[in-house]
């Protein structure tokens, strides 16, 4: 059998009444009457004429009712809305709201000041990148955020004590308030101190207030029929349960219209999710929208009818038999919300009409669903304001034109230390209240922040009140703001009054001025200045006690040129160096002692100067701020004692020195004096002869040491060495030379190892070759006879390198650190040659060229001495 068509033919009044296919008792009542009167057309025409008007005059007055409603409610919204702008721009603390991932969903203004950073970089995380300190200025890891320690408690945390380490180097502490909450996304809320702006709130309720003006437009549509109205108007105006609009809504259609197969679905992400449908044994739960007719509906957001299922290809069916669907969009402006549907079986086939008549209802399907998540976001608003209000660390009234207080939170009674019906009903104005100015005197009620903001009109902010507490018998002192809200007509409405405990704050203030009172009569003791440099202008700040030390009056160019000219002349250019290198390039510390010639008397100052920079966001430096203390007498002192040190040094020094060069004389001396004695005396020839030797040899060392201990005198008064670049193979091979015929006679060989690369070396010839004798002639003293000395040369890193090595005893282990000491020898009573000035000679020559003199020895094994000298 041909499936025949479902009609809704078009034409005059009892053709479109007879088309409706009514299925209630009133519906199916009339049509009776309709077709017992067909019998006489005319007196049926009348009939019909007149239930048509009593149709359109029905459906009219559902219009306006509509129209009344519609035009209340968004007052309404507008209205609270406005209530928690206000309220939420007029807390002086942060608020945020993180998820369950800690995200930040919500922050106001003064969060964002607080933080330094933007409500975006906030909602983005940037904070997250931050450091956190905790009250003594450790890092504070995570598990300590008030944030996860209200998640991990599950109840409110107040006061964590967090300093935020701001993006341009400062550290805002803040007082954390942090209570977990379970409306819809929002897990914690979090409390700032000093926030008064809740931006985010204000955007979504205004974003709410337009798309609530956008969804008032679109409720004027008229309805197709005015069963389906009752029922529409019973979801919008009487149930505003998001799950309950959806069952209402399908259940109405099926019922008033007897369409066997009813669903709705709703959109999340890219998926169609089954809410509620009426006549499927088995359901489809979740459509992608990529998939069936749906999908297709929701990619073009344009209502579609299929008559016959079967040749569209997306079609997909939750049950046998359907021959026909009808789907709308469901829409919020120009968002898809989701899609209403319906499906036909048997030999019903849904026409054009049906079409027309869904997509009038998801029209106002789509309203009604908007208006429930609507009034869910306003109900959940709210909420999270009376959770907020609750457990906020702030104080919150709400004050009549007259300044009556009107409503309280739980915080505002226990700051006050009043009860509910003490404070209920009570005026600024009330003589009662004990109220004080920051310096003692009486707070009179007209001057405080409600009353003039009444009589302003304008806000009133950061009052300091020290309220007297009855419950306590103490005084707390309170920070307060106060914001009228006015009636169109300029009239003051209202005025929110918040307040918070800066009782600490205060007393830590005044402590803060007697410690700076202490620090400043500390300075004055001290002799201790501090200043403060503005890098960008250049101009800084004195304190009284630098300007006593600098001799300047307040009039005085406090210029980086004002700052040069105090710096004595000699010491400028090294300030400036040191300050350029180390404490611009390099970030140190500025720690130097310089000079300074003090202006009023033109006196010579040794100053100690102390400094730190701060740098910007881009690393430039900003600001410098120091101390410097006159430490002329100090620097004085230390002069004197080390003056006394040194002449004290030089006396031990000449004392042992004299002492030494008198035993090397005493010896030489005495045999001298015996030998003239014995000359006197003999008479053999060759003995005489013998003695006048002797006498001779002691004149050679006598001389000998004479001319060494010039040479340390020499090298002890910093005498001036001449240095020129010098061919050193050349000066050993003279030095090997000078010494041949005593090696000869000595049976030793001397071997020189010159090395073929060697540079030019900035030398004193003169001087570098007496070190070599010396080091020679002592390697030569210590070699026994068929012993070997060299003498080599190599370049090395740098610089290069003459070696002095002999085959003799070698040198003990026990001695080995002494043998550099002026007059040392390897015995005690001085029997060994030498007068033990050899070394010390060569070392002080080697140094005075900027090189050191090495030794290595093993007893039994030789000595090897090494001059190492720069290129």
């Amino acid at each position: 059998m041909k499936p025949r068509k479902r009609q809704i033919a078009p034409g005059d009044p009892s053709s479109a009444e007879l088309s409706a296919r009514p299925r209630n008792l009133r519906t199916a009542a009339r049509m009776a009457a309709s077709q017992a009167r067909l019998t006489q057309l005319e007196a049926e025409n009348a009939e019909l004429r007149r239930a048509q008007a009593d149709l359109t005059a029905e459906r009219d007055g559902v219009l306006a009712l509509l129209n009344q409603q519609r035009a209340v409610e968004p007052a309404a919204v507008q209205e609270s809305e406005r209530e928690l702008k206000a309220i939420f721009e007029l807390l002086p603390v942060g608020i945020s709201i993180l998820d369950a991932e800690r995200r930040v969903v919500f922050a106001n203004s003064a969060l964002v000041d607080i933080m330094g950073l933007s409500n975006e970089g906030l909602q983005a995380g940037q904070h997250r990148r931050w450091l956190y300190l905790r009250p003594d200025g450790t890092l504070m890891p995570a598990e300590e955020y008030a944030s996860a320690q209200a998640i991990r408690a599950q109840r409110a945390v107040f006061d964590v004590e967090t300093g935020v380490v701001r993006t341009d180097g400062r550290v805002a502490w803040t007082a954390v308030s942090a209570a977990p909450v379970a409306l819809s996304s929002w897990k914690v809320v979090l409390v700032v101190r000093d926030i008064t702006a809740q931006r985010e709130a204000q955007e979504t309720l205004a974003a709410s207030e337009q798309r609530f003006r956008a969804l008032y437009a679109a409720a004027q549509r008229r309805e197709r029929e005015r069963e389906l109205l009752d029922q529409v108007r019973i979801v919008l105006f009487h149930e505003l349960d998001l799950a309950q609009v959806v069952r209402k809504v399908v259940e109405a259609i099926a019922g008033t219209f007897g369409y066997a197969q009813v669903s709705l679905y709703l959109l999340q992400g890219d998926t169609l999710w089954l809410q509620h449908q009426v006549g499927y044994t088995t359901v489809i739960p979740a459509i992608p929208i990529t998939q069936g007719v749906s999908g297709r509906v929701v990619r073009s957001r344009q209502p579609c009818l299929v008559t016959d299922v079967h040749a569209d290809a997306d079609f997909v069916g939750a049950i046998a038999g359907i021959v026909s669907e009808v789907c709308v969009p469901l829409l919020d402006e120009d968002r898809v919300m989701g899609t209403l549907n319906i499906e036909s079986t048997g030999d019903v086939i849904l026409t054009q009409a049906d079409l027309e008549l869904m997509t009038a209802l998801g029209e106002h399907v789509s309203l009604a669903i908007t208006r429930a998540r609507l009034y869910t976001q306003v109900r959940e608003s709210e909420e999270r304001f009376r959770a907020l209000i609750t457990d906020l660390h702030v104080g919150v009234l709400l004050q009549g034109p007259a300044s009556e207080i009107l409503l309280y939170n739980q915080q505002a009674l226990d700051l006050l230390g009043l009860t509910e019906s003490q404070l209920l009903g009570k005026t600024s104005l009330d003589a009662d209240w004990d109220v004080i100015h920051e310096d003692g005197s009486p707070f009179p009620g007209p001057t405080h922040p409600v009353p003039r903001a009444i009589a302003s009109r304008r806000p009133v902010n950061d009052v300091l009140m020290g309220v007297f507490r009855l419950n306590t018998q103490s005084r707390i002192w309170l920070l307060v703001n106060a914001n009228p809200q006015l009636h169109p007509d300029g009239s003051v409405r209202q005025v929110i009054c918040t307040f918070m405990d800066v009782t600490a704050r205060k007393h830590a203030e005044d402590a803060l001025r007697q410690s700076e009172h202490l620090l400043q009569e500390s300075q004055i003791v001290a002799n201790l200045g501090s200043y403060l440099l503005d890098i960008t202008s250049g101009l800084w700040t004195s304190s009284e006690v630098l300007d006593t030390i600098f001799g300047i009056e307040k009039a005085y160019q406090r210029s980086v040129s004002g700052w040069v000219a105090l710096i004595h002349p000699e010491d400028r250019q090294a300030v400036s160096d040191y300050f350029m290198h180390e404490v611009i390039e390099k970030r140190a510390y500025f720690d130097r002692t310089y000079r300074i010639i003090r202006q009023n008397d033109g006196a010579l100052r040794w100053v100690h100067g102390l400094g730190r920079l701060e740098f910007d966001a881009e690393s430039r430096p900003v600001v410098m701020y120091g101390t410097i203390q006159d430490i002329t007498e100090r620097k004085q002192a230390e002069q004197r004692a080390f003056e006394l040190a040194l002449e004290r040094e030089r006396i031990a020094l000449l004392s042992a020195f004299v002492q030494n060069a008198s035993h090397e004389f005493r010896t030489p001396l005495t045999i001298m004096q015996t030998n003239l004695y014995l000359l006197e005396r003999l008479t053999d020839p060759l003995k005489r002869q013998q003695k006048r030797a002797q006498i001779e040899q002691q004149i050679v060392g006598i001389t000998r040491l004479v001319d060494m201990l010039a040479e340390v005198v020499r090298l002890d008064s910093h005498a001036p060495f001449t240095f020129q670049p010098t061919d050193l193979n050349v000066l050993l091979s003279d030095v090997v030379v000078t010494l041949a015929q005593r090696v000869a006679a000595s049976r030793l060989t001397l071997q020189l190892m010159a090395a073929p690369d060697l540079p030019l070396a900035p030398v004193d010839a003169d001087r570098l070759r007496v070190a070599l004798r010396e080091l020679l002639d002592n390697a030569l003293r210590f070699t026994p006879a068929g012993g070997r000395v060299a003498l080599r040369s190599a370049r090395v890193a740098g610089g290069v390198t003459i070696e002095v090595q002999d085959s003799g005893p070698g040198i003990p282990s026990e001695m080995q650190p002494y043998i550099f000491d002026r007059f040392y020898r390897q015995d005690i009573s001085h029997s060994t040659p030498g007068f033990g000035l050899g070394l010390p000679i060569a070392r002080l020559i080697v140094e005075r060229h900027g090189g050191r003199l090495e030794m290595e020895s093993q007893p039994g094994e030789g000595s090897l001495f090494r001059i190492v000298l720069p290129l």
